[in-house]
């Protein structure tokens, strides 16, 4: 009877013994999900937990391996009551163990990852910075280049020439490699954004940038730069072209009509238009460009992105146009003057006109000697400032 009962508590206790590995087995194997460093290193000390529940599980089946041992020596080797014995516990729990080592694994892989993802989060908030600071300091140089409020006046010299220097120093940050310079300030966070966007990364708690708002905060410098050249451009062309209140009610009436959808803007066909309804000749492949550099974003509520030029900008494009013509102009009518209105400019010519050191000057330059047949002065000016 003894042997009987103790067949009956080795079997009750293997099989609570059983269940229990088995229970540990299906926790370890878990799936598990982490989106952060914090939650990865939790299930880190989770693992901790969950060796301290295996080795309490040893014990009993130390205790179970011990009162099986017992059980032998009473020659009892036969239990007809127990779906396990030594050998079904001891692959139990080397499964446990196993499954134990898996998870543990899985868990540091787990928290590498989140903290590799973490590193290039807080990298490109970093980038993020350095960009904005870029932007930041790239405006005060404009400022200090062509600070707001500029005025130039048409007597004052001083400013006309300081205009001309700002609007050189604006060309050179308008060419091609200052623009590729400042885009190139992008890769970093590019590269960095598309790490975290290949890594289905799209929260980052380190900056509120992302790679769209750090372009835009690009295009936004060179609008600004692009808006600064037009301004100085149109102060030097008010300041250098003189224009009587018939011509600028001539702009006024062509841009008006143009505007077709009455809102004070041109679009680029409408600009075309008008600029060739006041016999502007521009040949095709340089519309466009001329539309740009005088035309501003954001100008239009419902199209934001659209490029329009207002009415200042039109008339600006209109003086220069006034100040380049006026300038071929005065050359072909001093010219005409001094040859008293023969179709050639001749060496006699010139010299009966000016001084005979400024004549040496001019001749040496135009290339003209004396009892040459003589200088198409018409075509000489087509020449320097184009052919309308």
């Amino acid at each position: 009877q003894k042997m009987d009962e103790m067949r009956l508590v080795f079997a009750k206790k293997a099989e609570a013994l059983n269940r229990a590995m088995e229970e540990r087995v299906d926790t370890f194997s878990e799936i598990f999900v982490v989106d952060t460093v914090a939650e990865a290193e939790q299930q880190v000390a989770e693992i901790d937990g969950y060796r301290e529940s295996l080795e309490a599980l040893q014990c009993d089946l130390d205790a179970i391996a011990a009162y099986a041992e017992e059980m032998g020596s009473m020659r009892i080797s036969r239990n007809p009551y127990s779906r396990f014995g030594m050998p079904d516990l001891l692959a139990h729990m080397s499964r446990c163990e196993a499954a134990l080592e898996a998870r543990q694994v899985s868990v540091q892989e787990a928290l590498a990852h989140q903290q590799q993802i973490d590193a290039t989060k807080k990298a490109f908030a970093a980038a993020a910075d350095a960009i904005l600071e870029f932007v930041k300091a790239e405006r005060a140089k404009l400022d200090e280049v062509a600070p707001p409020g500029l005025v130039i006046q048409p007597d004052d010299t001083a400013a006309i020439e300081k205009g001309k220097a700002m609007g050189s120093a604006l060309d050179a940050l308008m060419a091609p490699d200052a623009k590729e310079g400042r885009d190139a300030k992008l890769l970093p966070a590019q590269e960095l954004s598309d790490k975290l966007m290949e890594a289905a990364e799209l929260d980052n708690p380190y900056t509120a940038q992302t790679i769209m708002t750090l372009k835009t905060q690009i295009d936004l410098l060179d609008k600004v730069l692009r808006d600064k050249r037009s301004f100085v451009e149109g102060q030097l062309a008010r300041a250098q072209a003189e224009i009587t209140s018939e011509q600028y009610e001539e702009i006024k009436k062509v841009f008006y009509h143009f505007d077709k959808s009455k809102d004070g803007l041109l679009n680029q066909l409408e600009f075309a238009a008008a600029i060739k309804a006041m016999d502007f000749e521009i040949a095709d492949h340089e519309q466009q460009p001329t539309f740009l550099r005088f035309a501003k974003e954001g100008q239009r509520a419902e199209e934001p992105a659209a490029m329009t030029i207002d009415l200042s900008g039109f008339t600006t494009f209109v003086l220069q146009q006034y100040k380049d013509n006026d300038t071929k102009d005065t050359l072909f009518a001093a010219f005409e003057t001094v040859a008293n209105g023969k179709d050639t400019l001749s060496a006699e010519d010139i010299r009966a006109a000016i001084p005979q050191e400024e004549a040496d000057y001019l001749l040496s330059q135009l290339e003209l000697k004396d009892g040459d047949h003589g200088l198409e002065y018409k075509k000489f000016t087509e020449a320097i400032y184009g052919g309308t």
